[in-house]
């Protein structure tokens, strides 16, 4: 969990915490990672994990166990990974994780979403969840949770990354699909005959992510205008 920088280390009378990391260990290393399945491992390795914090929870105080597994759990390690985009600190994260439970908010679906709707009514179907991440955040950081949520997003920041250019390739390719998404949803994905958008789309898409940015963006996220023009 170094990508959180956990301020302090977390101590446990009578050593109860360090056989609990012990324990749950070898429950890691007795699901066997497949790199052909990785979902399905993690589903596995979740599953179990829900077992034994049930258990751990007749043995070891309720906040300390809560601590626990923020630090140490699979969710907790998933839940970084997945965050890497929005880059939470401490707090930021377990108000996160903490709202998220076991399940968590479902993702958005596109990138329109944000503009179109309610945004504490994006964050999942449960609207007190999403009150109290907005609390939590602040109005700015939670739109940029937002954003980060979704799958848009994600992939084109994966493109990014493949592709190893700066953060400015993926506000710039962003702004030109959002765009793209919103004059789709304003008038429908078909233009008039000869109308220029199209061209001039890819043309910001290959000045974002270099020659051929407009097909490189295809790969990953079905733009109006470049699949319909």
């Amino acid at each position: 969990m170094a990508e959180i920088g956990w301020k302090e280390e977390l101590v446990s009378a009578g050593g109860l915490l360090s056989a609990l990391d012990e324990r749950l260990q070898v429950l890691h290393q007795s699901i066997p990672f497949d790199p052909a399945r990785p979902r399905e491992w993690e589903l596995a390795i979740e599953a179990a994990e829900r077992e034994f914090f049930e258990a751990a929870a007749r043995e070891v105080p309720k906040e300390e166990l809560a601590e626990f597994e923020l630090r140490h759990s699979i969710r907790s390690r998933s839940l970084a990974h997945e965050m890497r985009y929005f880059q939470p600190n401490e707090k930021e994260f377990r108000a996160i994780f903490t709202a998220k439970g076991s399940g968590g908010p479902v993702a958005l679906p596109t990138l329109t979403d944000e503009s179109r709707q309610d945004d504490i009514a994006l964050v999942s179907g449960i609207h007190s969840v999403g009150v109290e991440l907005k609390s939590a955040l602040g109005p700015d950081r939670f739109k940029a949770y937002l954003r980060t949520e979704q799958p848009a997003y994600r992939n084109m920041a994966r493109l990014v990354e493949r592709l190893k250019l700066p953060p400015e390739a993926l506000d710039a390719s962003l702004d030109a699909i959002v765009e793209a998404e919103n004059r789709s949803f304003r008038g429908g994905t078909r233009l008039p005959p000869g109308d220029p958008y199209p061209r001039e789309l890819r043309e910001r898409l290959d000045r974002a992510l270099g020659p051929g940015g407009a097909e490189k963006a295809l790969e990953v996220y079905p733009i109006p205008f470049l699949l319909n023009p």
